[in-house]
């Protein structure tokens, strides 16, 4: 696995982001107005790591940053480094002249005795009794945003995974409890409460992936932004996943913008001058949610994002475009999946210990389904695993706490990494 990152960006700049279509009771705020956001993703736990979640901040950081949030990215937190980055959020958050804050978590969650706590990496939790002190109790997170008299906060949790941590509690349930948002503040939910959620197959979550994708739509209010995220995400799990949300908010919120009206307004005629007529045949200047939509996808390398077009507006403007581009992704697909094969039967296995030391061996590898059996003889040792391919990527569970992820040639090679990356194996079929 790739040695993981850790990208802080420092909260002496949060200050400086100016806010976008911010309205309190109805009314527009013009000024600045600060958008603040800490986001931490954490995969690489030493038991049941995940695929997602680095990507997962990762993606939503970079749109943030690209809708005027200042963002502090944690990868792969200790339970210290998420405590430090809460405690220094929230006191940036006091001094941001009200402005709105975000967290966002993507990892393990778990709830005990309706509390939810966030898991950080490096946690041991041998029972109920050390959750409180090996994680993060979200009420944490709640009360410094509740205290810094934001304007606006917003808490995004796709931390609903099936918990392995929880197996030996008694008092744990699956998923995340329901929790009531304090006034002003807006609460989302990977899924339900009480219900869990897939890591997913792809490189990012499913309702991460959603939610990047439909924050960034001009136009759209918060509340308007996660239910097209549960649409979507509710029919692509075939409702097996279902994202809830707890909302306090007085007023209106737009990641990406409000919608612009220019309104018609009557002038009173200058005595030097008079005022020209008013031009009745041009409407007021509107979003376009069907062209917002497609800047939006235009450039996307996701056939889903266009059949879902082609599904909302089968005869728009955009609609040639949009069938044109998916035959040609779908082309791309099936090129793709012609030249990269996983060869079943014997290789030839050379490999590089996390010391340095090398080994040799025998591998056999079989299909079953849309799975992979992978059986290796390494001197006197046995092992055995089973993987998922994602593309070019195969990635194999083998008991250890890291799996071995190997890219797949078109030569028929495949060369992995394993122990985080530390370590390196090529299978070359005989």
């Amino acid at each position: 696995m790739m040695t993981i990152l850790c990208a802080v960006l420092q909260m002496d700049t949060l200050l400086q982001a100016q806010s976008r279509g911010l309205t309190v009771d109805g009314k527009t705020v013009t000024g600045e107005e600060p958008r603040l956001a800490l986001v931490i993703g954490n995969a690489a736990y030493d038991s049941a790591p995940l695929r997602n979640p680095v990507q997962d901040v990762r993606a939503m950081s970079t749109a943030l940053q690209g809708m005027g949030f200042t963002v502090t990215a944690l990868e792969n937190a200790s339970l210290g480094e998420m405590k430090r980055a809460i405690d220094d959020f929230g006191d940036a958050l006091r001094t941001g002249n009200n402005g709105v804050g975000l967290f966002y978590f993507s990892g393990h969650g778990m709830q005990v005795k309706g509390r939810n706590f966030l898991i950080p990496i490096g946690a041991r939790l041998k029972g109920e009794r050390d959750v409180e002190y090996e994680s993060v109790d979200v009420g944490r997170i709640l009360g410094k945003m509740e205290d810094a008299g934001n304007r606006m906060n917003l808490v995004i949790l796709d931390a609903c995974r099936d918990n392995p941590f929880a197996r030996s509690m008694r008092s744990t349930s699956s998923g995340l409890a329901s929790v009531d948002a304090a006034s002003g503040t807006f609460v989302a939910y990977a899924t339900a409460p009480g219900r869990t959620a897939d890591d997913g197959p792809g490189s990012n979550g499913l309702y991460t992936e959603q939610l990047v994708r439909h924050m960034q739509t001009p136009g759209l209010k918060v509340e308007d932004v996660f239910k097209r995220v549960r649409i979507e995400v509710e029919k692509r799990s075939d409702g097996k996943q279902v994202p809830w949300e707890s909302s306090s908010l007085k007023g209106d919120f737009y990641f990406a913008g409000a919608p612009t009206e220019v309104a018609s307004l009557p002038r009173s005629p200058s005595p030097e001058k008079p005022a020209p007529p008013a031009n009745t045949d041009k409407p007021k200047s509107t979003i376009d949610e069907e062209e917002a939509l497609w800047k939006v996808i235009e450039t996307s390398s996701n056939p889903a994002d266009f059949d879902e077009y082609l599904a909302t507006y089968p005869q728009g403007r955009f609609a040639v475009a949009a069938r044109v581009r998916l035959r040609q992704l779908r082309r791309e697909d099936n090129v793709r999946s012609a030249t990269v094969v996983v060869r079943a039967g014997q290789y030839r296995v050379e490999g590089s210990n996390p010391d340095g030391s090398k080994y040799a061996g025998r591998l056999t590898l079989e299909q079953a389904g849309t799975q992979y059996l992978l059986r290796w003889q390494i001197g006197q040792q046995a092992y055995q695993g089973k993987g998922t391919l994602d593309g070019t990527t195969l990635t194999v569970d083998w008991g250890a706490p890291d799996p071995v992820i190997y890219q797949v040639k078109q030569d028929g090679t495949l060369d992995g990494t394993w122990a985080r990356g530390r370590a390196t194996e090529r299978l070359t079929p005989e």
